[in-house]
């Protein structure tokens, strides 16, 4: 069995991860799969922004929304901080404690299960049904190109979703560090294992640990072998799950 794993994040946010890893006896290494970059407001999500209502829903699908989009966005329009969150994702909900002193409702998030974007539509309407002629439209911060399920389910179900792109995500498909199979990776996020899946030959010989449903599931359509899935985005579930491994 091998001894090294490689933590998908550039040096300096792998390096809590790496600790972690090496704490339960393995030698770490940092692997940079993706960057992120936030964008600039659209004159048109501007006014959808001028025009959010206390009260109003705002949905995050991912961490990237939240930090490159609501810690952003906060200081300029705070009734950001004064509506109701629908969340899904070990990482977003991660991403949000962060600001949990700016989110007097965050305890009040509706948190959904299960694995990306629909699964977040899903659990919103099996609460709350189908949209009414008063109802307020949904704010979703979003990535540059998400995945369509999430709008199309609730736009299906009469909800009218204003999507405002907030960050950018690419994959860093080049590099000369390819770990060897028998090395797990770390992935924390779906781009993150496209990424991995440009450098590698035989995915279906790589063996991979992710952060969530999400993640777990892209990195299986990609092929890789997944070994486990961790439930929130902490360096000490990585050790518990390491932990674990090795009785």
């Amino acid at each position: 069995m091998s001894t090294t794993i490689w933590i998908g994040r550039e040096p300096f946010g792998a390096a809590a991860w790496m600790k972690a890893a090496e704490a339960a006896g393995w030698n770490a290494k940092a692997i940079a799969l993706i960057r992120r970059e936030a964008l600039p407001l659209a004159p048109g999500g501007v006014a959808v922004l001028d025009q959010l209502q206390a009260n109003d829903w705002l949905l995050l699908s991912s961490s990237g929304a939240v930090r490159y989009g609501l810690e952003n966005l906060l200081q300029e329009w705070p009734v950001l901080a004064e509506m109701q969150l629908a969340v899904v994702g070990p990482g977003t909900a991660g991403a949000l404690k962060r600001l949990k002193d700016r989110l007097p409702r965050l305890s009040q998030a509706m948190i959904a299960d299960g694995r990306g974007g629909q699964a977040l539509a899903q659990q919103y309407l099996q609460q709350y049904g189908a949209a009414q002629a008063d109802s307020r439209p949904l704010l979703w911060l979003r990535a540059e190109d998400p995945r369509p399920e999430m709008k199309q389910e609730l736009e299906t179900a009469g909800w009218t979703v204003h999507g405002i792109p907030v960050y950018r995500t690419e994959g860093i498909s080049e590099g000369t560090q390819i770990p060897a199979p028998q090395e797990p990776v770390v992935l924390f996020s779906p781009s993150g294992g496209r990424a991995l899946r440009s450098r590698i030959a035989d995915p279906s010989q790589q063996h991979v640990i992710a952060l969530g449903n999400s993640t777990a599931g892209a990195a299986a359509e990609l092929g890789f072998c997944v070994d486990g899935v961790l439930p929130f985005p902490k360096p000490e579930c990585l050790a518990e799950y390491l932990a674990g491994t090795a009785n």
